[in-house]
């Protein structure tokens, strides 16, 4: 069979006239018909149709099929011609060619050419093993030589674009993706960049300093403990809880011990201390007062803000702050109503009176003018001016505890001294307690 002769019919005639075969027309047969025909005819159809570059079509392959066959026939009887001698018949009329038949026929055979040696390439390499593959791969790869990496490339510096932020290298001119002019401010990379530096510790530090004033009160310090102590108490419920997913029942539970440190104690009704105050020897259950579980219920409810579980608690969306839910107010006034029932009153300090001030003031005074220790002296001079002030200025003690040297004034001409009180619970820098003593 003529692969060149077939090739070539079937790109001159488009629609050409089907033969029958065993009484079928070719049209009609499918794929798999027409490959097994192929194969009993001695057609090798696949070949045709990649050397061919031809799509893998029924009507393609309907197409080659007619005129390989027909190419058999041809073959056949020229040879019985060759055998029966010279024939008087008139030889059939031949198609005219086009002008451009013999370029066309020799590319095509070039093509031919080409796809054969594809073909042959690809059954060998389909012979070949795997390991095979993987030692020749290995040896043009051994055969180019090691590669070689230059980290000095790698790890150069760079400079950023002012347009783009592309980096570039530190001496360019123009940028490599906008085509931005290189920022003449920005040449001394090394000195900005320790500018920047510089900046940056001295931004951190005093965000530390502001951080550490703020950490240093004892509000913050009594949030930080009871918060260690919140964390490792829900770690004993059943399930394990944290600050992420505790809820009201769990800060109730943890309301509920820490009653155990409480100094109040709340006597029944056949108890004989029941109209005593105090701690007493007896059976009855020790609690905290409801301001000191209204207090720890604050510092609690400012730590759930603080990781940032803040707002109105919603029991359907289990969201909010847990701590200001109403299950816990209502705990609060429950212990309030308990502690009415008990007849529990509040403490208070025992009150000075002028008459004792007065006397107090004489004994450190007398105290201070016989004292020879000088730290001795110097301990009562300071309690006398300590108590002549707080009770003058009628401060709070904490917070006279927190005056320096700086906010104190002399008044002109020695009659006296003038205090600024500005730190303390009542007392700030807008809003400064002043106080003026006066000698006599």
């Amino acid at each position: 069979m003529d692969i060149v002769k077939v090739l070539r019919k079937f790109r001159e005639e488009e629609d050409p006239e089907m033969e029958d075969y065993d009484g079928k027309c070719l049209p009609t047969l499918s794929k798999a018909e027409l490959t097994s025909i192929a194969k009993s005819k001695g057609v090798k159809l696949e070949e045709l149709l990649l050397l061919g570059g031809i799509p893998d079509s029924r009507e393609n392959m309907c197409k080659l099929l007619h005129f390989a066959l027909q190419c058999t026939i041809t073959i056949q009887e020229s040879k019985e011609d060759e055998e029966a001698g010279p024939s008087n018949r008139p030889d059939p009329p031949r198609k005219k060619r086009k002008s451009n038949d013999a370029t066309g026929m020799k590319a095509l055979e070039d093509k031919i050419d080409k796809l054969e040696k594809m073909l042959e390439e690809k059954k060998t390499a389909d012979e070949e093993s795997d390991l095979e593959r993987a030692k020749r791969d290995v040896k043009e790869e051994a055969s180019k030589g090691p590669k070689v990496f230059n980290i000095a490339n790698i790890l150069r510096p760079y400079m950023l674009c002012k347009g783009c932020a592309t980096a570039n290298d530190v001496d360019y001119i123009f940028c490599k993706i906008c085509g931005c002019p290189r920022n003449k401010s920005l040449e001394c990379l090394d000195e900005c960049s320790k500018e920047r530096d510089e900046l940056l510790h001295k931004i951190e530090k005093r965000i530390d300093t502001l951080d550490n004033l703020l950490k240093s009160g004892s509000y913050s310090k009594q949030k930080c403990s009871l918060k260690t102590e919140l964390e490792k108490f829900f770690v004993t419920l059943e399930p394990l809880k944290n600050l992420s997913n505790a809820g009201p029942e769990d800060i109730r539970k943890f309301l509920v011990f820490k009653e155990k440190n409480g100094r109040t104690q709340l006597h029944e009704d056949n108890c004989v201390y029941r109209t005593e105050h105090g701690i007493k020897n007896c059976s009855c259950p020790k609690t905290l007062t409801v301001k000191s579980v209204d207090s720890l219920l604050g510092k609690i409810r400012a730590i759930f803000r603080d990781i940032g579980r803040a707002g109105e608690w919603n029991p359907m969306l289990y969201s909010g702050n847990p701590a200001s839910s109403h299950i816990l107010k209502q705990h609060i006034q429950a212990v309030s109503l308990e502690q009415s029932n008990s007849n529990i009153t509040r403490k208070q300090a025992t009150p000075l009176m002028f008459d004792k001030l007065g006397k107090l003031c004489r004994y450190l005074s007398y105290k201070v003018s016989v004292e020879k220790d000088t730290i001795s002296q110097f301990l009562f001079a300071r309690d006398l001016s300590y108590f002549s002030l707080l009770c003058h200025s009628g401060n709070r003690g904490g917070d006279l505890g927190l005056l320096k040297a700086e906010n104190l004034f002399d008044i002109p001409d020695s009659k006296g001294i003038y205090v600024s009180q500005q730190a303390g619970k009542t007392a700030s820098i807008d809003n400064p307690k002043i106080t003026s003593s006066y000698r006599r």
